[in-house]
């Protein structure tokens, strides 16, 4: 499934604890600025480089373990509060 491909005009998104695999279909969410994922099971952070609005970000407690994939919100120039806690 692509993830916000239905909803170009979304500005906040509450996805916690619901089985999350992977943020496939992110980039369409071209208007968000608050993105809840926390407790879940994503690890690439990669579909998020497409959100520049982007200013809340909550991904605890999910598979982040590559500190790596934090290059990928360079383009979210505007965010101000990433939770990465819990993550491997």
């Amino acid at each position: 499934r692509d993830l916000g491909t239905a909803w170009p005009s979304l500005e906040v998104l509450w996805l916690s604890r619901c089985g999350l695999a992977d943020l496939d279909g992110a980039h369409c969410l071209r208007a968000v600025r608050e993105l809840y994922c926390a407790f879940n099971d994503v690890c690439d952070l990669a579909p998020l480089a497409a959100l520049e609005r982007l200013v809340v970000l909550d991904l605890e407690g999910n598979q982040v373990s590559d500190p790596g994939m934090v290059q990928f919100l360079g383009p979210c120039e505007d965010l101000a509060d990433l939770c990465l806690k819990g993550n491997p």
